[in-house]
């Protein structure tokens, strides 16, 4: 064996030799350095969350739901609820 392709076998391995892959590599895991202020807030960092959907969900008015999120009788509502009324709080006593 040549000894450059023994140093380029020595600094990055062998795959097909057999060798454990570490559990860092395989897992896509890195190390990173977050950043906090005195108050426990992030300064930096930390990357944002992935959106659980493509949509931005937007609560309002003490709504659980999202606008739209219901259909009877060809008008859209809050599931919530049950409300067809697009701009109105939620009211938790009616429908207790």
């Amino acid at each position: 064996m040549s000894q450059k392709k023994f140093t380029i076998l020595e600094k990055y391995g062998n795959t097909a030799s057999g060798q454990e892959i570490p559990r860092e590599l395989l897992l896509g895991q890195t190390e990173k350095e977050v950043e906090y202020d005195r108050a426990g807030g992030i300064i930096k960092g930390q990357e944002m969350a992935l959106p659980r959907s493509k949509y931005e969900e937007v609560l309002v008015n003490n709504h659980t739901s999202v606008w739209g999120s219901y259909w009877k009788g060809h008008q859209w509502g809050y599931k919530c609820c049950k409300q067809m009324i697009q701009k109105d709080l939620l009211h938790r006593r009616r429908w207790r």
